[in-house]
């Protein structure tokens, strides 16, 4: 028997009454295991299931697959499944987390980024940007390739426009020397500050670091295009939150 304190990031069904879990273990990153009969009716095993669902998950391995026999569900993040403006938030933060877990063994920071911008958005005491920013934030920082601020990602030089020039290619914002010969996009230095600031910040501080409302937006839309050119991650459900939230 195996026990691991999960999150699940997505399901897929499997033969008639099965379901495949992709799980996120604070202490072993990402598993994938079998659950037998969750799509019965009476299943023990149904909540557990779902996307969202957290707590203590048991398994059985066999050979080398794992098949889920038990779970206490500590928290379903409830009212974050019936707002869709949250819902959609935390479906980008499942989808980013199950990509970062291929390149990072980092798992203890990112599951506590994770799980605290979900229980922020649960208990309302951030909206759903103000999450999402802190969330992608926090990834960059721990991934290693949090972009130059305040000085020229291309010469090194001091860098203080307002708004600010901003290459994804060069990795962080461009000095006025240097920004006729990079492709940049302009960005308000209140959001790169903001960014800095949450970059820094403990998953447990995410409330009294958290972006205002509008500098959130940038750096969610900045974040996910800078993480999609540095990294190749391309979150199919950004396309669902920019229509609605941006």
């Amino acid at each position: 028997m195996e026990k691991h304190y999960c999150i699940v990031l997505r399901t897929a069904d499997y033969k008639d009454y099965d379901k495949i879990l992709t799980l996120f273990s604070r202490s072993d990153g990402r598993l994938d295991a079998q659950a037998r009969g969750a799509r019965r009716l009476k299943s023990d095993i149904a909540t557990a299931a779902q996307p969202l669902s957290c707590g203590e998950y048991e398994f059985y391995k066999k050979g080398d697959k794992l098949f889920l026999t038990a779970a206490l569900v500590k928290q379903e993040f409830y009212r974050v499944q019936n707002d869709f403006d949250k819902f959609t938030a935390a479906c980008v933060m499942l989808e980013l987390s199950d990509k970062l877990l291929q390149n990072t063994d980092d798992y203890e920071d990112l599951f506590l980024a994770l799980i605290y911008a979900l229980f922020s958005m649960e208990q309302g005491t951030l909206s759903h940007t103000r999450a999402l920013a802190y969330f992608f934030a926090r990834i960059v920082e721990r991934m290693g390739i949090f972009p130059a601020i305040g000085t020229c990602a291309v010469c090194g030089n001091e860098a203080a426009g307002d708004p600010a020039a901003f290459s994804m290619e060069e990795g962080g914002e461009i000095c006025r020397e240097c920004v006729s010969h990079v492709a940049t996009v302009s960005v308000p230095r209140s959001a790169l500050l903001s960014l800095e600031k949450m970059g820094e910040a403990r998953p447990q501080d995410i409330v009294q670091y958290a972006a205002g409302e509008t500098d959130a937006k940038s750096v969610i839309d900045l974040m996910s295009r800078y993480l999609e050119n540095m990294m190749e991650l391309r979150l199919k459900t950004m396309k669902c939150f920019r229509e609605k939230s941006l």
